[in-house]
């Protein structure tokens, strides 16, 4: 049964995106004056009330017999259990949800990165409380979490961007692993990714319209975001081989992986005073 608060909240995403397309069709011209300002409002509304993590949470212990079978299942199989425990993640973190609503509302540059900031870190005091549903607390679950945090550890040990240091001992390691998982996956689908692809489809925008201009005889044109279209546009020309993208596939990797292990602390401090 849902609570008062989740169902109030589903109404007003409800309302919001009726309201959405009603004005897209309606009212093109203030739409698209405004449309950044509504996509983010969107996004807020969807993404940030305590609301979608409860229900999240809710799901999860609902759910939590039938996923309990296929983690037992899963438990004489390590391939299947980490692929069954990163879909659980996937699910319980709301990086998918947080990812795709970043492509599919596509706003500048920008103002993306501040909201994918802002949503992370409004979604750090729920972080213990979604790894302490019943599917993550199963004791396979744990284990995977265990075995996942100690190879993305080692991996961006290694990797070309020094690893963070550690934040110290948590009151509970496995809790600790999974707040680091799940920021973890936050910050690689929700952030880091979305925003990749969000710079480098801004980066061919710009350099179509400087040829364009160059085209027309009319002077370039800049901006302040000039130096980073170009870096973009250089990063995505060095990647013309398999060893150089497995080598940029590893810095993202390790970018996001201290992101997590530097946010996992605060997270976890913010639940507790929370």
């Amino acid at each position: 049964m849902l609570q008062s608060d989740t169902v109030g909240w589903l109404l007003v995403c409800l309302s919001s995106a009726l309201t959405d397309l009603a004005w897209r069709n309606w009212g093109h011209g203030s739409y698209l004056r405004l449309r950044e300002l509504t996509a983010s409002a969107m996004t807020l509304v969807a993404l940030s009330p305590a609301a979608s993590w409860l229900l999240i949470r809710q799901l999860l212990d609902d759910q939590a017999p039938r996923l309990a079978v296929g983690m037992a299942w899963a438990s004489a199989r390590p391939t299947a259990a980490l692929a069954l425990h990163l879909a659980h993640l996937l699910f319980a973190s709301g990086a998918l949800k947080m990812g795709i609503n970043c492509i599919s509302l596509p706003v500048r540059l920008s103002l993306s990165t501040a909201l994918q900031a802002a949503l992370l870190l409004l979604s750090l005091p729920h972080t213990a409380t979604i790894c302490a549903a019943a599917p993550l607390t199963h004791p396979v679950a744990q284990r995977t979490s265990h075995a996942m945090h100690s190879m993305l550890s080692m991996l961006a040990s290694l990797g070309p961007i020094p690893a963070a240091a550690g934040a110290g001992a948590a009151k509970s390691a496995a809790l600790h692993e999974c707040v680091t998982l799940t920021l973890w996956l936050r910050v690689l689908v929700a952030l880091l990714l979305p925003l990749l692809h969000a710079a480098a489809a801004e980066a061919q925008l710009w350099q179509r319209h400087q040829q364009e201009r160059s085209v027309a005889h009319l002077p370039p044109e800049h901006s302040v975001a000039a130096p980073l279209y170009a870096a973009m546009l250089r990063l995505a020309a060095s990647i013309d081989s398999l060893p150089h993208a497995l080598v940029c596939g590893w810095g993202v990797l390790a970018v996001s992986w201290n992101w997590a292990r530097l946010l996992a602390p605060l997270s976890l401090a913010c639940a507790a005073t929370g």
